[in-house]
């Protein structure tokens, strides 16, 4: 039988652009079933703070089925815009849930479906300050303002490799389809496809 475990993990850094960085992670693996795990997590800079709490199950309800439900919460800063290039005109927050679902099929085929829905600020920190777009660029400028995003995202994938952790032969293809809309202010349909093939040259070079 698989015991249920629980675990901590902190850790931190140093970015240049971010300054000082922490993060935290809270865990607890195979809650009455080996693969249902439940994980809250954090990370915080000066520029950016993230915060998620997310559960997953492998086989749920016995159907063969992976899934994996996360809400999460960000705040971000964009920097780079001033004479002190680490001060920040523009902030942008986003909360929303991510809904992920797959299911294995045969011969290392696999199907996965994930919807994310997410409802977003993107404004000027400052008050009374004015978007410029010959200093920030049109891009930045047109984006102010407060959007919601729903994609849903089709992929099938094939893995034929000899070792999913240390491949050395064989290959794997991901095809996908994103499509934004069903709800969201932002439209889209975007296409994606990417592989990797592995061979071993000889025994000494892999």
């Amino acid at each position: 039988q698989t015991l249920s475990r629980g675990g901590l993990a902190v850790s931190g850094g140093y970015s240049s652009i971010e300054g000082p960085v922490g993060s935290i992670k809270l865990s607890r693996t195979n809650i009455g079933a080996p693969g249902r795990d439940i994980t809250l997590s954090g990370r915080y800079s000066k520029v950016q703070a993230l915060m998620e709490l997310g559960a997953s199950d492998t086989n749920f309800a016995g159907s063969g089925f992976a899934v994996a439900p996360t809400f999460f919460y960000s705040r971000s800063k964009a920097v780079g815009f001033d004479e002190e290039v680490n001060t920040s005109l523009f902030v942008q927050s986003a909360r929303g849930i991510n809904f992920y679902l797959g299911r294995p099929l045969k011969r290392g085929l696999r199907f996965a479906a994930n919807y994310r829905f997410s409802d977003e600020d993107f404004l000027i920190r400052r008050k009374n300050a004015l978007c410029d777009s010959s200093i920030h660029g049109s891009v930045f400028c047109n984006a102010l303002g407060r959007s919601t995003s729903s994609v849903l995202s089709l992929a099938l994938s094939l893995d034929r490799r000899d070792n999913p952790v240390n491949p050395k032969r064989g290959f794997q293809v991901r095809i996908s389809q994103d499509i934004a809309g069903l709800g969201g202010t932002n439209r889209f349909v975007r296409y994606r496809a990417a592989g990797t093939f592995y061979h071993r040259l000889n025994d000494n070079i892999d």
